[in-house]
């Protein structure tokens, strides 16, 4: 089972990610999933 601490650090780190990467919209898309992935197992 995944920690709040853990999945808030997960969270940051995807929005750190997702604004890097606002101009590639297939790094977007793939980090997109991972967010729905995390969503999913929560």
């Amino acid at each position: 089972m995944f920690t709040p601490e853990f999945l808030q650090a997960y969270a940051d780190e995807l929005q750190m990610l997702y604004q890097q990467y606002a101009d590639d919209k297939e790094k977007l898309a793939q980090l997109k999933a991972l967010w729905q992935y995390a969503q999913d197992i929560v």
